[in-house]
């Protein structure tokens, strides 16, 4: 039995496929992104203008999107990369790293350490909350939509 999503849901989830379609395909116009995504040229106006206040896209007027239909040459989209960010944790058997990443993946910052066989989860969980502080202290909060944890191997 199908269910149903709420429009919260349904927004967010249409803001992403805006947002993964223009890192994609940077400099694309309003109308391309409705064919592709198969939305209602009113529903991208309203997701790219809620993005565009935000500031996680920009339009790109001095690239126009060349059209094959008569009428406006519609204005590209691309989007903000340093705009939204995400903290990456890296922890190995002896090596810990901590890296603040932007949209399009670029390491804006990273603090490395190398640390023994003898860590404990304690020190290794006080090491990663200092460094995400210290990367943290940096930046505004609202703009880190979160932290990924990865460890391989035998940690």
């Amino acid at each position: 039995m199908p269910t149903a999503k709420n429009l919260t849901y349904l927004r967010a989830r249409n803001q992403g496929a805006v947002l993964e379609t223009l890192l994609r395909a940077e400099n694309i116009s309003k109308q391309d992104l409705a064919h592709r995504l198969n939305l209602t040229p009113m529903s991208i106006s309203y997701i790219a203008g809620d993005l565009l206040e935000k500031g996680i896209l920009q339009e790109n007027r001095a690239e126009r999107i060349k059209k094959e239909t008569p009428g406006r040459r519609g204005i590209a989209l691309k989007v903000t990369p340093s705009r939204l960010l995400a903290i990456g944790v890296s922890v190995s058997r002896r090596n810990l790293c901590v890296s603040l990443v932007d949209l399009c993946g670029n390491t804006l910052q990273s603090k490395s350490h190398r640390h023994g066989e003898k860590v404990t989860a304690e020190s290794l969980t006080e090491m990663i909350s200092d460094d995400t502080s210290e990367i943290l202290s940096t930046v505004e909060h609202e703009n880190v939509l979160g932290i990924g944890v990865s460890a391989s191997g035998l940690v």
